[in-house]
């Protein structure tokens, strides 16, 4: 979502503010976000990761094909209000902020695309339109995924034989 931001506002200077595009995206501040894009997430996933592996754990089933701190988490037998805390910073952090930053860059956007021309609309929404489906694509996906693991809904694989309606 950092990366996709990133993104997103650099569209933004582009289309809104293209004469000022340079003094504002130089190369400083392109390696700030590039770095700020990666390093923030890894920080953020190690340190729920850290404190994941030093839980002590009651059992050894994961619910799902694939293994989610989640899970783990809820294997402990230990309180885990402090990693419950982080776990919800963390997802307001990494999918809220971004995506204000994408809403925010994207709706000046679009009062500058339908102030302009007709053909500067199109080549702006023609630009655009990648990221925006990539940004409703993975908030789509994040968000399906949250609910099914906090209501504790999945998906259960059909057993053979059975007639399915």
């Amino acid at each position: 979502m950092f990366l996709l931001s990133a993104m997103a506002y650099d569209r933004y200077l582009a289309i809104c503010c293209p004469l000022r595009y340079n003094t504002r995206m130089g190369v400083s501040k392109v390696s700030t976000l590039i770095t700020l894009s990666f390093l923030y997430p890894f920080c953020a996933i190690m340190t729920v990761q850290i404190l994941a592996a030093s839980l002590p754990l009651c059992g050894n089933a994961i619910p799902t094909v694939y293994c989610n701190n989640f899970y783990i988490v809820q294997l402990s037998c230990t309180p885990t209000l402090a990693h419950n805390i982080l776990g919800l910073t963390n997802l307001f952090v990494t999918v809220f902020f971004p995506l204000s930053v994408i809403l925010f860059s994207y709706m000046r956007i679009l009062r500058v695309c339908f102030n302009g021309s007709k053909q500067a609309r199109q080549k702006a929404l023609s630009t655009c339109t990648p990221h925006i489906a990539s940004v409703i694509n993975l908030v789509c996906v994040k968000a399906v995924n949250t609910m099914n693991i906090k209501t504790g809904t999945r998906s259960k694989p059909a057993k053979p034989g059975l007639d399915q309606d």
